[in-house]
């Protein structure tokens, strides 16, 4: 009697143990809300980086500075515009949630609004240096991003532009690179 008794459960753990599903990396809607969270991180950062030339309406930088400046806002403004594009073709791609914790939320916000101040509140060499700087990190977000979200889309048309906004930006940032050296480096 005893015998069978444990006979049935090893075989009752067998069965249940064969239902138990493999793990699996990701599931399929995992995954989409996870390249959507991306993509609404890569757009709030061309959306804030687009408007960065404007700071040369309230500041004076020089003239390599300023170029650059705009150049990044022209790549970053048609970046935007694309990834507007985007959302239009493809109903279930959304740029409304980032997917990032309450507190992540609020010390980006924190670091955006300091790095506003430290810019508006410099001039001369330092604003260009602040300026640059975060155009580097900008840059640099916009780089990676682009690239992890070329592998993780299945939509062969996005990886495309993706992998594309990924090397139009890769020279602007090293030319924000060279500009930090040669005035703060080389000097």
């Amino acid at each position: 009697m005893r015998r069978s008794i444990c006979g049935i459960l090893v075989l009752a753990l067998m069965t249940l143990a064969g239902c138990e599903s493999l793990p699996v990396a990701q599931k399929p809607q995992q995954a989409d809300m996870s390249v959507n969270h991306g993509y609404a991180l890569l757009y709030d950062t061309v959306s804030q980086v687009s408007q960065v030339d404007k700071i040369l309406y309230l500041k004076k930088a020089d003239k390599p500075v300023s170029e650059l400046l705009e150049e990044i806002a022209q790549l970053t403004k048609q970046a935007k515009t694309k990834l507007d594009t985007f959302v239009k073709e493809d109903a279930a791609l959304g740029y409304d949630k980032d997917g990032l914790p309450v507190a992540e939320v609020a010390s980006r916000e924190a670091i955006s609004s300091a790095t506003t101040k430290t810019i508006l509140f410099s001039s001369g060499k330092t604003f260009e240096f602040n300026i640059l700087l975060s155009q580097h990190q900008a840059l640099n977000y916009i780089i990676y991003m682009s690239q992890t979200l070329a592998k993780q889309d299945s939509n062969d048309s996005r990886k495309t532009y993706l992998k594309q906004l990924s090397k139009d930006a890769e020279p602007l940032n090293q030319r924000v690179l060279a500009l930090l050296r040669e005035a703060y480096v080389n000097s």
